[in-house]
């Protein structure tokens, strides 16, 4: 049987340190800060920050291992990958205040090597609280599928900090 693994070969957002990204240990100062995690059980917590009017992007990179051990790319060809921001856990989906970016890697080259990138534009931050917002990314397989198979790929907490100007 094999069993998913997300590589998640992160670039940072604006505001975050070139380099590898490292885990946050609970109670870190919010500010600029990336990772690069491996799972194949529960999504890994990825805590995130952008200036508001910044566009976020991430590049995620999945992989699948096989029963041997091998790891090959996880073609994600169709599939569907939502983000979503809450400032509140319990705020349904169709409050205002939630931020919600799906798209689908329509690439096939960067789809059949199992890489996408998150987006989230800067018209979108520029509007957004600033504020620590609970956010996750998950990947729908079969999205048109009367059952389709959703796995949450990643999740944690989007602090969006004031900018020096508010030039853009």
């Amino acid at each position: 049987m094999e069993k998913l693994q997300l590589d998640q070969q992160m670039t940072p957002p604006p505001i975050a340190r070139a380099g590898a990204w490292v885990p946050i240990p609970a109670g870190t100062p919010v500010g600029s800060q990336s990772q690069t995690q491996t799972t194949s059980c529960q999504p890994p917590g990825l805590n995130l920050s952008v200036y508001q009017g910044a566009t976020l992007s991430s590049t995620l990179q999945l992989t699948i291992t096989d029963s041997t051990g091998l790891t090959k790319p996880l073609d994600i060809t169709g599939n569907k990958f939502e983000f979503t921001a809450k400032l509140d856990l319990s705020l349904p989906d169709t409050d205002p205040s939630v931020v919600k970016v799906d798209w689908t890697e329509t690439d096939p080259t960067r789809a059949t090597a199992g890489t996408t990138t998150l987006k989230v534009d800067s018209n979108v931050t520029v509007a957004m609280a600033l504020a620590p917002y609970f956010y996750q990314v998950r990947m729908v397989a079969s999205p048109t599928s009367p059952s389709p198979i959703v796995t949450q790929l990643y999740s944690g907490t989007l602090t969006v900090l004031q900018p020096v100007s508010p030039r853009y």
